[in-house]
């Protein structure tokens, strides 16, 4: 990851990832995550891509996200889908899980941004 996003470091998106993959105990996958340009993931603000038998994923984040918020709910989002990793593509039940997804992260974000400390971006 050599791209910055906001004023945040490398070492902090890292934390910042670490932080919600401990959350959603997710803690046997390797997690890396990338910035990347925007332009590379069209019609995305991220995308997760996975090797489910590895127990490996790579997250990346769009470099034009604006605010730690939305940050957040990225990071939110993606590894929701890899919680979620199970259920199979082009499947009512995928489409569900897709629905839930973005519904679920913006209010985990959200919810987390009142209650953190202002000093982190984790």
């Amino acid at each position: 990851m050599s791209a910055v996003l906001l004023d945040l470091t490398e070492d902090d998106l890292k934390a910042l990832c670490q932080f919600w993959q401990k959350r959603f105990k997710l803690d046997a996958w390797d997690i890396v995550l990338e910035v990347v340009p925007a332009r590379d993931i069209p019609e995305e603000d991220a995308h997760i891509s996975y090797s489910s038998h590895q127990r490996t994923a790579t997250l990346q984040l769009a470099d034009d996200l604006s605010t730690l918020e939305e940050i957040h709910e990225m990071v939110v989002h993606e590894l929701l889908h890899l919680f979620f990793f199970f259920i199979e593509p082009k499947t009512v039940e995928h489409t569900l899980e897709e629905q839930a997804v973005h519904t679920i992260a913006p209010v985990i974000a959200e919810l987390h941004m009142k209650s953190k400390d202002p000093t982190k971006p984790w």
